[in-house]
Parts: C-alpha cells; structure tokens; sequence
C-alpha cells in the first residue's frame, strides 16, 4: 500500500509531436498510481527556460527521461536531474544500439515495438520508484536492528512498513536515487526514521557504537 497522495513526475522529451503522445500516454497510463507526468510545455514561467526546467525536476518526485533521437536538451536536463540525484527512468522509442554510449549500460525501457510491454515494464519502475526501494531500506533496518537488539536492554522497535514509506517520502535524504546505503549512513539517516517512536539518545549511542565496533 503506497501513501495517500498525488506523485509528480517531470518528462524530459525531445520536441517533436510523437513525443507529445508518448507524455500523454505516459500520464494516462500513470494516472492510477496517483502519478502526474509534467513537461516543459505544461508550464509557464516568467524568466529563462533554463531556469524552469531545473525548477521542475528539483520538484518533482521523480524524472522520466526520452532518450529517442539525438538531442541535446534531453542530455543537458538528464545532467540537472543527476545532478540533483533525482530517481530517473530511461525510455526510448530507438533502436538499442543507437542509445548514447555513456548511458547505454543503464536499463533503458523500449517502447517503439510493444506497448503493452512498455506498459508493464513502466508500472514496475515506478512501483520501485514510488514504494518498494523504501521497503528494501525497512527490510535493511529490521536486519541490523535484530543484531543490535541481541545485546540491548532497551530493544529498538520498527514501525509498519506503510508507515515507514509515508516518512521516507517526507524526508529529503530518503528521497534522493541512492544505490547502496553504507551501515554508518542505515544508523544515522535511516533508522532514527524507521524506529516506531524514534530512537532515544541511549539507543542512538547504542547504534553507532555497534556499527563502530564491527568497522
């Protein structure tokens, strides 16, 4: 179960009319996860371009990103989104050969042969996005919580895992497109989050001096 909200989602699309589908196709198809597909033509503002694409990936929850075609503003606003560590999702309507070569060892989503691949493929990536990299950070926790546990006499408690994906999405640093998450970065930034009621500051001290005694 994901949290009761509406998720935005910023498309960066090459210019062109069949992209303007593929946004429309991508927002209809999105719509029952509660997620909202924006480009930079869904918006006006009042000072540079530039300036607007990087306020609405900055925005946005996560970034959908149309590598089809050769286009430099694609490359310059994927570099904002890395940039700002952003979860991003790859899609192209190309031949996979033609991706470019610094991203072509990354999952790229195809749509220009099936749909309704594309479909089940695009659901996957944003469930992951949306709520399943939160339940594997959970899953973590609960793992290193269980050993810290063995010696405590004031056990740590972890809340629901509905409960512990509403605060994540709430907190920045969760937030952010993160591969691993080191035992140091699980105690500090993770499990204060995780905690039931929080952590008090003996279980604090608990934490960090069994991560320190098993660096």
């Amino acid at each position: 179960m994901m949290p009761d909200r509406e998720y935005k989602s910023f498309l960066i699309t090459p210019f062109a009319p069949v992209h303007s589908f593929v946004a429309f196709w991508l927002d209809q198809q999105l719509c029952e996860r509660k997620v909202r597909v924006r480009t930079a033509a869904d918006e006006i503002r009042p000072y540079a371009f530039s300036d607007k694409i990087k306020e609405m990936i900055e925005s946005c929850d996560f970034v959908i990103c149309d590598l089809s075609g050769p286009r430099p503003n694609v490359t310059f606003e994927l570099g904002i989104a890395h940039a700002l560590l952003k979860p991003v999702v790859l899609i192209s309507g190309d031949d996979p050969n033609t991706a470019p070569s610094d991203v072509r060892h990354l999952d790229i989503i195809w749509y220009s042969r099936d749909l309704k691949d594309f479909a089940v493929r695009m659901e996957a990536a944003v469930d992951y996005i949306l709520a399943v990299r939160f339940t594997e950070l959970l899953q973590k926790c609960s793992a290193l919580v269980e050993e810290i546990n063995k010696t405590e006499t004031q056990p740590i408690v972890l809340c629901s895992k509905e409960e512990f994906v509403e605060r994540a999405w709430s907190t920045p640093t969760l937030k952010q497109s993160k591969a691993t998450w080191s035992a140091t970065e699980l105690g500090h930034d993770v499990l204060p989050l995780a905690a039931a009621d929080g952590l008090s500051q003996e279980q604090q001290s608990a934490v960090f001096e069994w991560i320190k005694a098993r660096k």
